[in-house]
């Protein structure tokens, strides 16, 4: 399988911490069946000095070539977590971000408590520039959660939707969790990923949730976990018609 959202660099952000953490990371995705992991460290505006996308891709090659010495059977690919902002298309345009292995695919992370007004026209541009915007984890904002339907408009805008693994099994409440299963419910969901943080408690596994959707609705687990996933890091245009769960 393939994660799509990971904070699995070494130092970067506020997952792993050093390389022997991204080692035990990579080789607990690999027990559990992920054989590529998307590296999406956190980027903010203001950290453009200290953090940059020459610098993800050269920790990149580091973590691979520790794995492939240490022969754990995990490829790490290179993106960014990119935290909305007005600056996103002048980032682009000076390679300081990255999309999701290099693709036409952009992370994009949303406050917790609010949903800036620069939202939708961000999305519109970046659609015009042919990037597509990939909601990171929005069953987690508190205006989603009051409102889900929020999520469907930017769907039917061609935004995507990931969710988090957590999410679905109520690591971060009951609310979240509720509107995780509200949102696979109305075809809002295009991937599920781990969002790993550690080796301890934010693990890199996804297994168990591919297994629970598939019981739902093994035609949609297939496509969230599986299809779509492979046809972002290829590049590739992502079926807009997910199945829906009765839950």
């Amino acid at each position: 399988m393939i994660d799509i959202h990971c904070h699995i660099l070494p130092g970067m952000d506020d997952g792993a911490h050093n390389l022997d953490i991204s080692i035990e990371m990579c080789r607990i995705a690999g027990y559990d069946g992920i054989k590529t992991i998307i590296a999406t460290p956190h980027y903010f505006p203001e950290q453009k000095e200290t953090k940059n996308a020459d610098m993800v891709l050269k920790q990149v090659k580091v973590l691979n070539r520790e794995l492939k010495l240490k022969n754990i059977d995990v490829m790490v690919l290179s993106g960014m977590e990119v935290f909305i902002c007005d600056e996103i298309i002048g980032l682009l345009d000076s390679k300081e971000i990255l999309t999701l292995n290099n693709s036409r695919y952009l992370l994009i992370e949303l406050p917790l408590f609010s949903i800036p007004l620069c939202t939708q026209e961000l999305f519109y541009k970046l659609m015009i520039k042919g990037i597509v915007p990939v909601i990171a984890h929005p069953e987690r904002n508190s205006c989603i959660i009051n409102n889900p339907g929020i999520v469907l408009e930017y769907v039917h805008r061609g935004v995507l939707i990931q969710i988090d693994t957590g999410s679905l099994k109520g690591e971060f409440g009951q609310k979240v969790k509720k509107t995780a299963k509200t949102l696979l419910k109305n075809k809002s969901v295009h991937f599920m990923a781990t969002d790993a943080h550690n080796a301890n408690t934010r693990t890199p596994q996804i297994s168990e949730t591919f297994k629970y959707v598939k019981h739902l609705n093994k035609e949609l687990a297939e496509s969230i976990f599986l299809t779509n996933p492979f046809f972002l890091i290829n590049n590739q245009a992502i079926p807009s018609d997910n199945n829906s769960i009765d839950m």
